[in-house]
This record gives C-alpha cells, sequence and structure tokens, in this order.
C-alpha cells in the first residue's frame, strides 16, 4: 500500500514543492535504481550530492524527491515535485521509523558478527511459507540500507525480516529504535570488526542491543553454542528461545547434522523432528539455519512448510559458490572474511570432495585492529590443521602474519605468499591442475574474486 504524501511530511517535517503526487510506494537512494512511483532520498555523497541527479530520478520514474536545501528543478527550470527537510540522511530514516510504526507484520530483526545475512535469508525463506514476507535484499544493514529496506517493505505484509550490521559502537541501538523488532536472532559472536569494538564483550554489549530492544511481549534466537550466551541472554527483557546443535535439553536441538551435505535433523520443544536439507556445507550454515528455524516456528511456520521452502534455495552473494572450469572447482567463498569465518570455511573445506589437491586462495582480513597480526596467525595455526595442499596467501596481513604462522605450524606445507589477489590471479595458471578444487576467502576489500573471474 502506497505512502501518502501526508505521512511523509509528518514523519520527516519536511515541506512540499513542485505540487509532489498524493502518494508514493518504496524509496531508493540511487537515481539509477529508482522504481516508478517511487521516492527518491537525495543524500550527500562522497563526491556529489543526490539533488545533482533529481532530475534523473524523476525521468527514471521516481513519484517525487525528498532533498535537504532548496527545492529542485528540471533542466529547463520546471519545478520538479520535492519535499525540502533539514537533512535528507536522518529524514530517511524518520521516514522508516513512521513508516514502520503502521506495518501489521511481525518484524524481526537479524546481526551477528558472521552469518547474519544467512540467517536473515534462512528466516526469510521458512516464513515465506507461512504468508507474505518481505526481507532485506543482500546485506542492506547499515544507517542507510535498514531505512530503505524498512521503506520498501510491502505494508501488507505478515511478516518482515531486516537485517542489521555494525562496525562502530552505537550503530546496532540506533538502527533498532528505526526497527522496532517484535523478535530478533544473533547469528554468533566473533572478531569481525573488533578493531573498534576492542574485545568479544564489546562486540556482544553492541550486538545485542538489538536483544535489548524487543519488547517483553516478543522473543529472541539465541545459540548456546554462542561465544557470550550468558551476556546476551541477559540483555534480553523478552523470552529467549534457545537452540544448541550439542545440547539435546535446548528446546531445538539437532538431532543429527551432516555438515559436508548441508543437511541435519532438528527436534522442537514438542519433541517433533523436521530434516532440513539447507543446499549448502559447514556447521556454521546449519546453526545459522538452526536458528532461523527456531524463529520461524516460534512465529507460527509449520515445520514441514519450512523444509519444503528449501526446495531450489540459495544464498545470495559469494557464498560458497560452486563453479567447474577447465576440470578445475572454484569455490568462491569471498563475499567477506573474519577469523572465525575463515576458519570455518577452511575446516569445511577441508573436508569437501577432491579428485585432485585443494588449493586455498586466501586475502587480508580487515578491521582487526591491533591485534590485527595476532589473528591472522591464529587463523594460521587452524589452517594448518586442516591440511590444505598448497595456501596462496595475498595481502600485507597475510605476508607478514599468517604465512610465518602458518611455516611454524605446518614446516612442510606450501604455501606462496603475493601482494593481491591480482598477482594471485597471474600465478594461478602455473599452479593449477585438472582435478584441483580452490578456495576463494578474503574481505571484501581484498576482492578475492578477482582470482576467479
Amino acid at each position: 500500500m502506497p505512502v501518502s504524501i501526508e505521512e511523509l511530511l509528518e514523519w520527516t517535517g519536511g515541506e512540499p514543492h513542485g505540487a509532489p503526487p498524493d502518494s508514493f510506494e518504496g524509496a531508493a537512494i540511487d537515481s539509477r535504481k529508482t522504481a516508478p512511483g517511487s521516492l527518491y532520498a537525495a543524500l550527500q555523497g562522497e563526491h556529489a550530492h543526490g539533488r545533482e541527479f533529481a532530475a534523473q530520478a524523476i525521468a527514471a520514474g521516481a513519484a517525487l524527491v525528498m532533498t535537504d536545501g532548496d527545492p529542485v528543478y528540471a533542466p529547463d527550470g520546471t519545478p520538479l515535485p520535492c519535499v525540502t527537510v533539514r537533512d535528507s540522511r536522518r529524514a530517511l530514516a524518520d521516514a522508516a521509523r513512521g513508516y514502520r510504526k503502521t506495518l501489521r507484520a511481525a518484524v524481526a530483526g537479524v546481526t551477528g558478527s558472521a552469518g547474519k545475512t544467512s540467517t536473515k535469508e534462512f528466516l526469510a525463506a521458512f516464513l515465506r511459507s507461512a504468508g507474505k514476507t518481505s526481507a532485506t535484499e543482500g546485506n542492506f544493514n547499515n544507517d542507510l540500507g535498514l531505512p530503505l529496506s524498512i521503506l520498501n517493505a510491502a505494508r501488507d505484509s505478515a511478516f518482515c525480516v531486516f537485517e542489521c550490521g555494525s562496525n562502530h559502537p552505537g550503530e546496532i541501538a540506533a538502527l533498532a529504535g528505526i526497527l522496532q523488532p517484535d523478535c530478533a536472532a544473533i547469528s554468533s559472536i566473533g572478531e569481525a570488526h573488533i578493531e573498534h569494538f576492542g574485545s568479544l564483550d564489546g562486540t556482544a554489549r553492541e550486538k545485542g542491543a538489538l536483544f535489548e530492544a524487543v519488547p517483553e511481549s516478543g522473543f529472541c534466537v539465541l545459540s548456546r553454542e554462542n561465544l557470550r550466551f550468558g551476556a546476551l541472554k541477559a540483555m534480553s527483557k523478552a523470552r529467549v528461545v534457545e537452540v544448541s546443535m550439542r545440547d539435546a535439553s535446548a528446546p531445538f536441538h539437532t538431532v543429527s547434522a551432516d555438515p559436508a551435505a548441508g543437511r541435519f535433523t532438528v527436534a522442537g520443544p514438542d519433541g517433533e523432528t523436521t530434516a532440513l536439507d539447507i543446499g549448502v556445507p559447514g556447521e556454521y550454515n546449519i546453526s545459522n539455519a538452526l536458528i532461523a528455524f527456531a524463529a520461524a516456528r516460534t512465529l507460527g511456520a509449520d515445520a514441514d512448510a519450512c523444509a519444503k521452502a528449501l526446495e531450489g534455495f540459495s544464498l545470495p552473494g559469494r557464498r560458497w559458490r560452486k563453479t567447474v572450469r577447465d576440470g578445475v572447482t572454484w569455490i568462491d567463498d569471498a563475499y567477506n572474511a573474519n577469523p572465525a569465518s575463515m576458519q570455518a570455511a577452511l575446516r569445511n573445506f577441508a573436508k569437501w570432495p577432491c579428485k585432485g589437491r585443494r588449493i586455498a586462495v586466501l586475502g587480508d582480513m580487515f578491521e582487526l585492529g591491533p591485534r590485527a597480526g595476532e589473528l591472522h596467525a591464529a587463523t594460521a595455526r587452524a589452517a594448518a590443521e586442516c591440511g590444505i595442499d598448497i595456501v596462496v596467501a595475498a595481502g600485507g596481513l597475510m605476508e607478514s602474519a599468517f604465512a610465518p604462522a602458518y611455516h611454524a605450524a605446518a614446516p612442510g606445507a606450501t604455501i606462496v605468499t603475493v601482494a593481491d589477489a591480482a598477482t594471485a590471479r597471474a600465478l594461478m595458471p602455473a599452479i593449477l591442475r585438472e582435478g584441483d578444487t580452490v578456495l576463494l576467502k578474503g574481505s571484501r576489500g581484498m576482492k578475492m574474486e578477482q582470482v576467479y573471474e
């Protein structure tokens, strides 16, 4: 259902100009991605202000423009339909907060150091089996992505699933103030962005702010294997639905699991068991799906319908994407990396079927602060235990911290250091043989997909 211009003015305190329409539906901050009838929010960018592209947005079908400063005009001087506000970035958040209050859907928030996008995708898939569901696209989860995700949610949704990301203290609390979740799930606590959080306790305090935002009438979902289970549970004033892959006393727990195949059977509070085939390997993915399943079931989704919802399911982005080319199997897991996710990927890779050699092409992990060297070395020691045939380590931290620790832990292993992904790509033809399997993993800024592409 459309948003009326009166609602937008009330939520943002804006002023109308150029005869804006009575309503709009959906929002965008990129003039090239505006949908017909949507709101184009013109924000200050790194190199230019979005108002410079207002005419293009209207030409592309946007119903109106929201901008700070003066009204906007077409090249011929014709006034464009717009609403002026004091700060368009803040107004976008205010509009999302106001729109959220009009939604009748059960709204779920998902966060975590790693696995939040996967958990969100699993939960959205499960809930679609129970009713109309709107969800964050990809990992659009920051102070711009979350408001846009909310504004693009269908007003008649039965469920909404939104992802919340953070790399600085206080961001989750701010996002939760916009989201006002009815329930929440935390996928994991790890060293991601620890440069800014200082410690795992600091990370838990940040992610736990989402739990704090859930009212007593709602619920939170948390794994007993979470590194800060006790602290996070204490942050929730709502009921905490506990899950576990190892403790059969948890209300939702795995009865059996085959991480290599991405299959597991879960038992619910009533003892009913459900077999789930999530389509991606790894214990960490099973944990994410278990959390999502518990949330969906608590929201009323049918267990068998959840299992059926996974038919044809796939995770977005570069998450364990398998491709075979010239007799070589490539596993693109280059969407991002932190110590926990890289170690989990390597353990999974070590068990992955392979006719030839296993070759891991690994890039630097960013935002680890003063502990960057220590955490790269710890990851190297974990990698050495996996028995990978060849490691190609790309980046300064891989050369200075990872490689020495890897050599020390596995003196006879083969490791090659290179400056970056592009150099690794140039090196690969001399290394690869038919039957080899290659894993690509590194922080987003390393662009490890270049090695394959």
